[in-house]
């Protein structure tokens, strides 16, 4: 099924920017790479090609030769970010594995080509209205499947793709029902995505109420929320209270001090009452043993869950984490990175946790320009949802919270492209965003200051 999917979806989004514009076609690249099952691909020599990133390089080529030379013009901080981590990850991989090729198309892939096309998306208004429809129709088809998926106990993209059903073990249920997968190969991923949707679908709801979409927008932030809960994952959940926290803190300023009250309390309650916390999230969630009840690191005894895996990481990996030096030890096979107990190494091989992963694989550097792309992208939502009048601030800053909270949650997953793609997409277009901020800006200050030496050399002639 990946050729005439591939050709089909290729047509339509050459149809798109020939007739629409290259704008329209990135933005429907977006929408189907979300649809399509993610693990549909072919190898051309030793480079692999999935749907996702077949469809956007076409449409990225569709918009390479439509939009004027040198589009976008303007630099933001996200696009000197984005080009220190891909020059430190391939720095790393050559200096750990030595000088291959591919690993640059690797990277290239999964960093640079989602938020490229992020930054492709939008340069006006209108661009935004395109995205709106496009992820309003994706956020529908995904909540609405997520939802009949875990009551149904069934996933029929599986079915007609052909590829082994990741939700089809005991692993696979919560509370007695499905954790719903969808068209990606984990609920949590699954839940992830759904997230970056919700500011779509806050946004398209307001736009229905103020007359400016169909009537099916209205609904789609409680359907959003229940393709969430369909994947029974925990960390997406708290990722969508943080969004719909964050709107509310921007767009309803009435509600402000309340909120942040109860953001406090959370915070503070979680840290002096970790222990609990870390009970109440493996209630109902680890009732059947993963492996083994107790493991033994580093001559000490512990406790071991499915949730307790990610906090022994930073002991399992504490000894590798410390001589991981400028560059770490490059991204190896099975996660076989150095001073491991061997009898850890296959329970612990999954390093859920990108940030200790990047730390392990690019070493300091490689953390450093990690998070330093994740603060750029929240600082360029933020100067919007604060610069911006409430009333019209509603998507960044929905967005601001979706982000914040998938960086958040990035302490607990590793980073894979399934939900990467969207995540780097929306980097991207907040860079996008950022750039038409400061191009519609007045450089007052620095007329001013023209004004003021001109003003200063002609006092110095009539001296």
């Amino acid at each position: 099924m990946f050729f005439p999917l591939l050709f089909a979806a290729g047509g339509l989004l050459v149809w798109a920017a020939i007739v629409k514009g290259p704008r329209t076609a990135v933005a429907w690249a977006w929408c189907l790479g979300l649809l399509l099952p993610e693990w549909m691909s072919r190898y051309f020599g030793p480079v692999e090609f999935d749907l996702r990133t077949s469809l956007m390089l076409v449409a990225l080529a569709c918009a390479v030769f439509a939009l004027p030379v040198g589009t976008p013009r303007r630099l933001v901080a996200t696009d000197w970010v984005m080009a220190v981590l891909v020059v430190v990850l391939a720095a790393s991989q050559t200096a750990a594995l030595g000088w291959r090729p591919t690993v640059f198309v690797g990277i290239g892939f999964v960093w640079v080509l989602p938020y490229v096309a992020g930054r492709f998306a939008f340069s006006a208004a209108d661009d935004n209205r395109q995205l709106v429809a496009a992820a309003a129709l994706a956020c529908l088809i995904l909540s609405v499947y997520s939802a009949c998926e875990s009551l149904a106990r069934a996933n029929p993209v599986v079915e007609l793709a052909g590829s082994y059903d990741p939700g089809g073990g005991v692993e696979g249920y919560r509370w007695g029902l499905r954790r719903a997968t969808g068209p990606v190969d984990h609920p949590i991923f699954f839940g992830m995505l759904l997230v970056l949707l919700l500011p779509w679908a806050l946004e398209a709801a307001r736009r229905a109420r103020a007359g400016e979409g169909p009537w099916w927008w209205k609904p789609l932030p409680w359907l959003n929320g229940l393709g969430v809960l369909g994947t029974l994952s925990r960390g997406p959940l708290l990722a969508a209270g943080a969004t719909l926290v964050t709107a509310a803190f921007f767009y309803r300023p009435q509600w402000r001090l309340a909120l942040a009250a109860m953001v406090l309390a959370a915070a503070a309650t979680a840290l002096t009452a970790r222990a609990v916390v870390v009970d109440l999230l493996e209630i109902g969630v680890d009732d059947v043993p993963t492996v083994q009840s107790t493991i033994v690191v580093n001559g000490q005894m512990f406790q071991y869950t499915g949730t307790r895996h990610r906090l022994l990481l930073f002991e399992v990996y504490r000894d590798s984490m410390a001589h991981a030096g400028w560059l770490g030890y490059g991204v190896r096979e099975e996660n076989d990175f150095p001073h491991v107990e061997d009898h850890l190494r296959g329970l612990f091989a999954s390093v859920d946790n990108h940030y200790m992963f990047t730390l392990l694989s690019a070493g300091y550097l490689g953390l450093a320009a990690l998070l330093a792309l994740g603060v750029a992208g929240v600082g360029h939502l933020l100067s919007h949802a604060v610069r911006g009048k409430p009333s019209e601030v509603l998507l960044e800053a929905a967005m601001l919270g979706a982000l914040g909270g998938e960086l958040v949650l990035l302490l607990t997953v590793w980073f894979s492209p399934t939900f990467g793609f969207g995540l780097l997409f929306s980097v991207g277009l907040a860079g996008s965003w950022r750039a038409a901020q400061t191009a519609s800006e007045p450089r007052v200050t620095c007329a001013c200051a023209s004004r003021r030496l001109v003003r200063g050399h002609a006092d110095a002639s009539a001296a």
